[in-house]
């Protein structure tokens, strides 16, 4: 899927911008900036909307701008009309090519890109960088790197630099349909390619991330597990969401209510005492009790515990938990987690449900281990 990608060339800064061509100069009729500055390009001088600028700073390092707004600037006559009505067509020269140049950041000798600390000189000359210079600007100078794609603008292409990558984040944003789920697959099969020892956590809610199965194909260890075994797990840690799953199945059993009440505060006593919420073991403690509620209401809170499905009569042989989860992924390269599919018919297919669920994942995450990324996606 991703090309090889190796480490390029040590090259210096300082000859390649003694290789740059001229093409222009700094010129504002008020203020000369940091973040923008305008560009007038010299005569047969035309920059393509993305192409890459710099002007020199006093240590003779370049400030990389990026090319945006490009455009004519020329004076109008008032006899143009006249001229178009007669058939004769002045071609006036006495035009210029501006642009706008945003800032990309000053470019070190060590390949560091850091914003630069004063404005840029009045009139200063602009270069057009050089390809090499280009390169370093737009990719990692390292060869633990992935390629995203290609740049439509400049044509470059756009790579990511996987050490800080791994140790901190990313954030994808977008509209619907303009590649975030793409983007985030292509990355994870290319960092995989590179680092065979990573782990990636996957909470998949629309099913889009099913695909990374086909890298079994090149040995990657990926495992896709329904969202709703976690629940056994969760029946356990959350005594709030078992009191949900019941209400599904009966009204009663609403928090507000008295029944409710007992029911809940029977399932968090399971908790305190480490037990999995069965029906022997949470009648019991809906029992311990009668001294303080009604014997009605105790008897309701039995009944609801009777006929709900979602509390087993025994303790389940499996229960997925967080031990489980991480467990998982130090077995695998991938652990997807799929809310589109429910395989435990007792479990209501409900949004709230899932979002419990999902939060109860994460939370694995409090000390995260090392060499495990979380995605959610």
């Amino acid at each position: 899927m991703s090309e090889e990608v190796k480490p390029q060339e040590k090259l210096s800064v300082r000859d390649l911008v003694k290789q740059a061509e001229v093409v222009g100069n700094v010129f504002s009729r008020y203020t000369y900036g940091i973040d923008k500055i305008y560009i007038t390009l010299r005569k047969e001088k035309k920059l393509p909307l993305g192409s890459y600028v710099f002007v020199l700073d006093e240590d003779g390092l370049p400030i990389v701008y990026q090319v945006a707004s490009p455009e004519y600037y020329r004076f109008g006559y008032d006899f143009e009309k006249r001229l178009i009505a007669h058939g004769r067509i002045s071609k006036d020269e006495s035009h210029t090519y501006d642009c706008t140049g945003i800032l990309v950041g000053k470019l070190y000798e060590n390949g560091k890109i850091e914003p630069p600390r004063y404005p840029v000189t009045p009139l200063a000359e602009v270069y057009l960088c050089t390809p090499e210079l280009v390169k370093m600007i737009t990719e990692p100078d390292t060869s633990y790197k992935v390629k995203m794609g290609t740049d439509p603008l400049t044509s470059q292409s756009v790579c990511i630099d996987l050490r800080p990558l791994i140790r901190q984040g990313l954030l994808i944003s977008g509209a619907q349909g303009t590649g975030k789920t793409t983007a985030l697959l292509t990355l994870i099969a290319r960092s995989l390619e590179a680092y065979k020892n990573l782990r990636f956590i996957i909470l998949d809610w629309t099913g889009e991330f099913q695909p990374l199965s086909s890298l079994e194909e090149k040995g990657v260890k990926v495992y896709s597990i329904a969202w709703d075994k976690f629940v056994t797990g969760l029946k356990k840690e959350d005594p709030e969401l078992t009191l949900q799953l019941i209400r599904e199945e009966d009204p009663r059993a609403r928090p507000d209510r008295a029944p409710g009440e007992v029911i809940l505060a029977a399932l968090i006593l399971c908790k305190k005492k480490n037990l999995y919420p069965t029906k022997e073991r949470v009648k019991n403690n809906i029992g311990a009790q009668k001294g303080a509620r009604m014997p009605e209401t105790i008897q309701i809170a039995c009944n609801i515990i009777d006929n709900a499905n979602c509390i087993p009569e025994q303790e389940p042989q499996t229960i997925y938990g967080k031990e489980d989860l991480l467990k998982a992924i130090r077995e695998n390269n991938i652990v997807i987690i799929d809310f589109t599919r429910t395989e435990d018919t007792s479990v209501p297919d409900d949004i709230e449900v899932k979002k419990r669920v999902g939060a109860f994942l994460a939370s694995a995450f409090g000390r995260r281990p090392r060499g495990i990324r979380t995605s959610v996606a």
